[in-house]
C-alpha cells in the first residue's frame, strides 16, 4: 500500500497540481541553468521560460478585465475607463454597430498614415 501511495503522490506532481501549474517549466529552467529551483524566479535571462509563462498568465487575466470590466494603465494599473463590454452595450442596432466599426477603421487609418 505504501509503495502505491508513493507512486501516486509524486512530489513534482503535487507541486504542479496544488501550487504552481507551470512548475515543470521552473524545474526545466533550473536544470538548464544549473541553479536551484528557488532561484528561477529571480533569473532575468530572456530565455527564462518559467518567468515568461507566469507573465503570460497575468496578461490573459488583464485582457479579460479590459474586455469585461474596465480599462487601466498598463504600468500603474490605475483605472482609465469603462471596459469594452460596457462601451458596446450602447450600440443597440446593427446600423449603430456599423457606424462604430466604420469610425474605428477610419481612426486606425489616420493613425497608420501618420506613422509614414
Amino acid at each position: 500500500m505504501i509503495d502505491w501511495v508513493k507512486e501516486k503522490l509524486d512530489l513534482d506532481k503535487l507541486k504542479t497540481n496544488l501550487l504552481d501549474d507551470v512548475y515543470p517549466a521552473k524545474r526545466l529552467v533550473a536544470e538548464a541553468f544549473g541553479i536551484p529551483t528557488t532561484e528561477v524566479e529571480n533569473l532575468t535571462d530572456p530565455r527564462n521560460l518559467y518567468r515568461s509563462l507566469r507573465v503570460l498568465k497575468g496578461a490573459i487575466g488583464k485582457a479579460g478585465v479590459f474586455l469585461t470590466h474596465q480599462t487601466f494603465d498598463a504600468k500603474t494599473l490605475k483605472r482609465k475607463g469603462r471596459g469594452l463590454r460596457q462601451i458596446l452595450r450602447k450600440l443597440k442596432t446593427p446600423e449603430e454597430y456599423k457606424e462604430f466599426n466604420d469610425y474605428l477603421i477610419a481612426r486606425r487609418s489616420v493613425e497608420k498614415a501618420n506613422q509614414g
